[in-house]
């Protein structure tokens, strides 16, 4: 009879606290203000690529590859930059991650749940915009917190039905989710201002 093997996770080693090992054990006012560094960096870096040439063509390639190949852009060096760059970002916020919980778990990580709250964060917000994730976030975090704590007693999973219900009316209402209601709700002020 064998046994079974299985990734057991890394466990942080636990330090000093303090800035110099991004360490804290009895505040989190530390981590606050580092969740915010980064935030502030990655949504820098996410504006620049926008307004830059890089931006420019990671929206050619998306949009039609070989559209995008026939102006001279070189797709495959467009590709491999935008996952290289998604993976230092992502590392970045992986290792705060590891560091606040001081230890870091396949399940942690990688679950159902946390993967459909990334791609349900992005949609909800609208795809492709710089705002639509951080839009996103501000909603569907608390949502999620508040279905937990008011719906709980109807069983486990209520939340990510709720998710699923907002995620069909948005995708068939307005699929740039919630940048596109505020880009509609622009135009149309635009539009009564220009009739007037």
């Amino acid at each position: 009879m064998g046994y079974y093997r299985r990734a057991l996770g890394l466990d942080y080693p636990i330090l000093p606290d303090g800035w110099v090992n991004f360490s804290w054990s009895d505040t989190k006012n530390g981590y606050y203000i580092g969740a915010l560094a980064i935030f502030t960096l990655v949504f820098g870096i996410v504006r620049w690529i926008e307004r830059n040439r890089l931006g420019y063509y990671f929206r050619a390639v998306r949009e039609g590859e070989e559209t995008a190949e026939s102006l001279g852009v070189n797709s495959t060096v467009v590709k491999l930059s935008a996952m290289a760059l998604s993976a230092a970002l992502a590392a970045l916020c992986g290792a705060f991650f590891a560091q606040y919980n001081y230890r870091v778990d396949p399940p942690m990580v990688m679950s159902l749940d946390m993967s459909m709250k990334f791609v349900l964060v992005t949609i909800l917000g609208g795809i492709g915009t710089l705002w639509g994730p951080f839009l996103g976030a501000l909603v569907l975090v608390p949502l999620q917190e508040y279905t937990r704590a008011y719906l709980s007693f109807l069983g486990a999973g209520v939340d990510l039905m709720v998710f699923g219900l907002i995620i069909i009316i948005v995708m068939i209402k307005q699929p740039q989710g919630i940048m596109g209601v505020i880009n509609y709700c622009i135009e149309k002020t635009k539009g009564k201002e220009g009739d007037a």
